[in-house]
């Protein structure tokens, strides 16, 4: 697996996703919509420690620095 995101991307995702679960605690974001908000974050945590996203892979794109 080729690391396709910077640290930046990264940072953002994890960011993002702490806002939204801040949000999720608070219970600003409650029922369905809640369990259909968290996926994404879901996604966005693991994209953002592996350090690679599937989606960048298909459509061709890389944040990360090239050596």
């Amino acid at each position: 697996m080729i690391l396709n995101m910077n640290i930046l991307d990264s940072v953002l995702r994890f960011t993002v996703s702490f806002i939204i679960l801040l949000l999720y605690a608070a219970q600003v974001i409650t029922g369905t919509f809640s369990f259909l908000v968290l996926i994404p974050v879901l996604i966005l945590v693991v994209t953002g420690f592996l350090g690679f996203c599937p989606m960048y892979r298909l459509f061709r794109i890389s944040s990360a620095m090239n050596n």
